[in-house]
């Protein structure tokens, strides 16, 4: 309703200066500065070839993001910066999520001002075309996600796969450790904040 849309809206615009107050602060204390910056770098050659994605990714320079790069429905109406960081440090995986952060409550408040309509997909009487490869992607908050659907000869799916990010970023997580100490470990590791199962997927 709009009675909701506009307590929503009021919310948004209370609580954003108070999550950028919280971020200057802590980008501007020395002791996460020297804790952050060069901590667990992965250069861009590094992350390309091991196919880092989201915001592991941009941190390292790859601009790369699926609502961008292959915008469906209303994404392609939305302003998705490249926003790409190049140190590619727990610095770089920082800002990048408090980048998104504020952009996610900069989009949340353009649907809240322009609506959009969506109604359901009636699935009812349809069946997938025989003998077909399907990939669908999806940017999630890890970064992207893959659907990769087979179906028989009669339609029916035959095999469905869906790849997590943590699945590529993992490896740059593991990169991120070389030459680094056992106390950077808990700092990387959280930088990139992956997913035990979507690995294994």
């Amino acid at each position: 309703t709009d009675v909701d849309r506009e307590t929503l809206s009021g919310r948004l615009e209370e609580l954003k200066p108070q999550v950028r107050h919280t971020m200057e602060l802590l980008f501007a204390t020395p002791s996460v500065r020297a804790r952050f910056e060069g901590c667990g770098a992965v250069s861009t050659d590094d992350a390309h070839k091991l196919g880092l994605v989201g915001p592991a990714g941009r941190a390292c320079g790859i601009a790369y993001d699926v609502r961008r790069d292959f915008p469906t429905e209303h994404y392609a109406l939305l302003d998705i910066p490249a926003n790409a960081k190049t140190t590619g440090d727990v610095d770089a995986r920082a800002r990048m999520r408090a980048d998104e952060i504020l952009q996610s409550m900069d989009i949340v408040a353009s649907l809240l001002r322009d609506p959009v309509s969506s109604q359901c997909v009636e699935t009812a009487g349809w069946t997938p075309a025989p003998s077909t490869m399907v990939v669908t992607l999806n940017e999630a908050w890890r970064g992207e996600v893959s659907h990769c659907v087979l179906t028989n000869d009669k339609g029916g799916i035959a095999r469905y796969k869906v790849k997590d990010p943590s699945f590529h970023n993992w490896n740059g997580l593991a990169m991120s450790l070389r030459d680094t100490g056992i106390s950077d470990f808990p700092l990387n590791n959280k930088s990139f904040n992956l997913s035990y199962c979507g690995f294994d997927l």
